[in-house]
């Protein structure tokens, strides 16, 4: 095996793993932290008696996030599909209450 390898990868391969690691570690964090706060916005409008479900602001975020991924090149239909789950996730079942 040549010096320059680990487990037969170069090591310019093994280096942009360990970025593409990084990254997708911060990926979750971030996630993680969203969904908390989604939490805290669920139980925040429960209290509040609020509806729980705010298609204008889904739409207003969603196209936010479209718009900033369309400026930096990252494929809409990911972000879409990503924004799709993240907004089911934060509506929760209805008939749960925070």
């Amino acid at each position: 095996m040549n010096p320059a390898t680990k487990c037969g990868a170069p090591w310019q391969l093994l280096e942009m793993r360990a970025k593409l690691r990084l990254i997708d570690t911060q990926l979750i964090v971030l996630l993680s932290r969203r969904f908390e706060l989604q939490r805290d916005v669920r139980t925040f409008k429960h209290g509040q008696g609020m509806p729980l479900h705010d298609s204008a602001r889904e739409a207003d975020v969603l196209a936010h996030c479209t718009d900033l991924a369309e400026s930096l090149d990252v494929p809409l239909d990911i972000v879409r599909t990503l924004y799709a789950g993240i907004f089911e996730k934060g509506r929760g079942n209805p008939a749960q209450a925070p």
